[in-house]
């Protein structure tokens, strides 16, 4: 209540043509929101909801020349989409996409859709229940994921469903900035370590091995409270109060551990 109707438009400035008008079949709605374009810009990924929290998802050509498709409409099994950020993420390619949407509990899934709408939506998580944020493998075969089931764990699951997730951790409670490599074989994410402070750590994907810790031992009462990765994955750069509680500063670790972080 209180809002306006916000329509959703297209334009190549460079044609110098009237904009579009794109979801003119549908019930007008409060919020129109355009989230992503395929590669070659000719469809856009928008939601639409009534409200400022839950959606729903269509694909739509850019020019208006066809009507737009809803991905987490029925007969699928994909409820309302969810707000907020990393909640639609099309994968490499631009022919499928990844959504959170509440599924037959509460709770978020996990689901692709192919952005034409050839098929349904499919389910990939099963009953765990999704938090928001993900990453997936350069080709977008795997997607890396939190999720809740007795507790809270990071899990990593073929895009395709041919698998169910996988969990990675093994009780570390991982928080919200987790990177999966680009071939999708190791994820680096931050947890609980021992006493409850949050450590950085380094896991295969295939949970063929337990995680690492990769930062040094810590101070009572200190974290690690972020991390950025080289591009070419051999290293990390971490800020913590590693030598001393309270006392921030940056440090670099090899990540195959070859080296003590300096």
């Amino acid at each position: 209540e209180g809002g306006e109707a916000a329509t959703l438009h297209s334009v190549r400035p460079a044609e110098r043509r009237e904009h579009v008008r794109l979801g003119t079949d549908l019930m007008p709605r409060l919020f129109a929101e355009a989230m992503s374009f395929t590669p070659d810009a000719s469809r856009v990924l928008y939601v639409t909801s009534d409200y400022y929290y839950d959606g729903e998802l269509y694909s739509e050509p850019v020019d208006g020349s066809g009507p737009p498709v809803h991905l987490n409409g029925p007969p699928g099994p994909a409820g309302r989409v969810a707000s907020g950020a990393e909640v639609v993420v099309l994968l490499p390619g631009g022919q499928r996409v990844a959504f959170l949407a509440s599924a037959a509990s509460p709770d978020l899934g996990l689901f692709i859709a192919p952005v034409g709408g050839s098929s349904p939506a499919l389910l990939l998580t099963a009953d765990l229940g999704v938090w928001q944020g993900l990453d997936h493998s350069a080709d977008g075969s795997l997607i890396a994921l939190r999720a809740w089931s007795s507790e809270l764990g990071l899990y990593v699951v073929p895009s395709d469903g041919s698998a169910p997730p996988l969990r990675v951790d093994t009780g570390e409670s991982p928080e919200d900035d987790f990177e999966l490599a680009a071939d999708g074989s190791l994820v680096v994410f931050r947890g609980r370590g021992c006493c409850g402070q949050r450590v950085l750590f380094l896991g295969p994907s295939a949970r063929s091995l337990a995680p690492r810790k990769l930062n040094a031992p810590l101070p009572d009462g200190a974290d690690v409270t972020g991390f950025v990765l080289a591009p070419d994955w051999t290293r990390a750069v971490y800020l913590g109060d590693q030598t001393a509680d309270g006392r921030f500063e940056l440090y670099t670790v090899l990540l195959d551990g070859s080296a003590p972080p300096v």
